[in-house]
């Protein structure tokens, strides 16, 4: 008997194929292991962000504390107390953007506080070296200095500037010789010290201490020259020089303001 091939059309062998495959046996799958997922772990954190978090912090401390010592009624200083706590809290925790966040709004707000503080803390020293006379050029450029400062609201850098221009204002002496013929007038009438007679009150009231009557001032003797009266001693030295004149008319000298 011969064997004919059989020849399948496309679409028969296709259907073929398919019932093969729904009769074929599935494999018994194996137990199904339950596994735990691992929490991810906390990213590290490099040296260098931990370094500028605690100098923030320690910037922040300090701010708050100085802010502390200007407005020790301040009422929003709790507030500023609980946010420096809970940004140091952060830190600890490994959260230093959290810690940065916090701390950085610390600083501002005690910023802000503190430049109202020393605004009008310069302004009152602006007042003060405003009232000394016979200023240089460069002191006069410090005063300039820290008005622009305080238009810039950079009270802080104006304070300090004023406040140590006023202590040198204050403090500043010269030395002078006394030479044969001099008197406390003809001294003071001199250029290089007030280049006013009528002044020689100032010289006396700065060395009654070895010099107790403005008459008598001998040669060799070393004089106080205060270099920057104030506009009040000024004027109370020409009123003593006119009183002690019989009322005669005094002159004030040249006046200088600063160049704006």
């Amino acid at each position: 008997m011969s064997h004919l091939p059989i020849l399948l059309s496309a679409d028969t062998l296709a259907l073929l194929l398919s019932a093969c495959s729904l009769t074929r046996v599935p494999t018994q799958p194996g137990p199904v292991r339950a596994t735990a997922s691992k929490p991810a772990a906390p990213a590290a954190v490099s040296p260098e962000m931990q370094a500028a978090t605690a100098r923030l912090l320690l910037q922040a401390r300090a701010l708050l504390g100085e802010a502390k010592q200007q407005y020790r009624n301040w009422s929003e200083l709790r507030e500023l107390d609980a946010l420096m706590s809970d940004a140091e809290s952060a830190a600890r925790r490994g959260s230093h953007r959290r810690a940065q966040q916090l701390a950085d709004e610390v600083l501002r707000r005690s910023d802000l506080a503190l430049d109202a503080h020393y605004l009008v803390l310069a302004d009152i020293e602006l007042q003060k070296v405003q009232t000394y006379t016979g200023l240089s050029d460069a002191q006069l450029g410090q005063i300039r200095t820290a008005e622009l400062a305080i238009e810039r609201k950079q009270s802080r850098k104006a304070y300090q500037i004023l406040t140590l221009l006023s202590r040198e204002l204050a403090e500043t002496t010269q030395r002078y010789v006394v030479a044969a013929g001099d008197s406390l007038w003809i001294i003071s009438g001199k250029p290089e010290i007030y280049g006013n007679p009528w002044l020689w009150p100032l010289i006396w009231d700065a060395n009654r201490d070895t010099l107790p009557d403005p008459g008598h001032v001998r040669a060799g003797q070393k004089l106080k020259i205060k270099a920057n009266p104030t506009i009040e001693e000024v004027v109370q030295a020409l009123d003593r020089s006119r009183s002690q004149a019989g009322g005669a008319r005094v002159r004030i000298g040249e006046v200088r303001e600063a160049h704006r």
